[in-house]
């Protein structure tokens, strides 16, 4: 009576959204592959995004909100809204690239730092722990580091599900990674004491990465049409399936031929598909890069299946 209201209508803004100019000279952006930037560059239009998404992204909005309120209560006058910072652009390899940090923040050292909210599911969280950051992320660490001269860019990785923290700070003068889990990662002490803060990740800033940031603003910024559209990761990786036992071992032989792994009880067979990897399993543009890929699913999982043969050239195959 009521979803089905709210649905279309977050179809409909979706549409629309997908619509409109994206501008692709974000500091937010820079991590992101730079075929899609340079769709985004020359106004193509992606594939919406799909309902819930759009619920996701307006939830994420709320946290980011409700996070950014209780930081500045806690801390006072040491932080500040970005908001009231405002836009900002600097040139990077003669491109304007626009940024809008969250918070800005006065250390206890009397040094400078950005921080940035970021709501994180099981997957992104569990990996921040370990010290683990996407791409995506390092990149806009470092052009923050970059365009505002602040020594430290501070990303707030918050776990929607349980509320837990991992605080992942880059800091200029840091000379090695440094992982602190609180009350050594005991999961009996942590459910005892139920703290927000599961783990402090201190790291320099990636060194490589500001090599990549530059190459993307270089690629994108020559790009002038779908011919010369930079290759970007275009990730497409050999289909496999498992098999628990000997029998269902015996099954999937027949259909497949050998296993190309094994680990204990377990058997993997390659299928002889490809299917899209991460992240172009995920991006607005799969049917620009790779027209005719088909939706599957595998016992609820979501597969995208490119369609045979693969030309040589059209895709990179992890694992050949």
């Amino acid at each position: 009576m009521i979803v089905e209201h709210l649905e279309q209508a977050l179809r409909d803004e979706a549409g629309e959204m997908a619509k409109q100019p994206h501008r692709w000279n974000r500091g937010s952006a820079l991590g992101y592959c730079p075929r899609r930037l340079g769709y985004q560059k020359l106004g193509v239009v992606g594939d919406p995004i799909t309902p819930r998404r759009m619920s996701i992204l307006g939830d994420g909005t709320a946290y980011d909100l409700v996070l950014k309120d209780r930081i500045q209560r806690a801390l006072g006058d040491r932080v500040i809204d970005g908001d009231f910072l405002g836009d900002h652009e600097v040139m990077l390899e003669g491109v304007p690239i626009s940024y809008h940090i969250d918070m800005g923040m006065q250390l206890a050292d009397g040094r400078l730092a950005v921080v940035e909210i970021k709501t994180a599911a099981d997957m992104t969280f569990d990996r921040a722990v370990r010290g683990q950051i996407d791409e995506s992320y390092l990149a806009q660490a470092w052009f923050y580091h970059y365009a505002t001269g602040f020594p430290v860019t501070i990303f707030i990785f918050y776990r929607k599900q349980t509320s837990h923290i991992c605080e992942v700070i880059f800091d200029s003068e840091a000379i090695e990674t440094i992982i602190t889990k609180r009350y050594g990662g005991s999961e009996l002490e942590i459910a005892a004491l139920d703290p927000l803060l599961i783990a402090e990740v201190r790291s320099p800033f990636d060194a490589k990465i500001e090599t990549k940031v530059r190459e993307t603003i270089r690629a994108v910024r020559d790009c002038t049409g779908l011919d010369d559209l930079p290759t970007g990761v275009r990730v497409v990786e050999k289909e496999t399936v498992s098999a628990q036992g000997k029998a269902k071992a015996e099954e999937a032989r027949k259909l497949y031929g050998e296993p190309a792994k094994v680990n204990g009880q377990w058997a993997y067979f390659e299928t002889g598909r490809k299917i899209l990897g991460f992240s172009c399993n995920y991006c607005s543009f799969k049917q620009n890069c790779f027209p005719g890929v088909k939706l599957e699913l595998d016992n609820g999982k979501v597969k995208w299946i490119v369609p045979a043969p693969n030309e040589p050239g059209d895709a990179q195959v992890l694992g050949s």
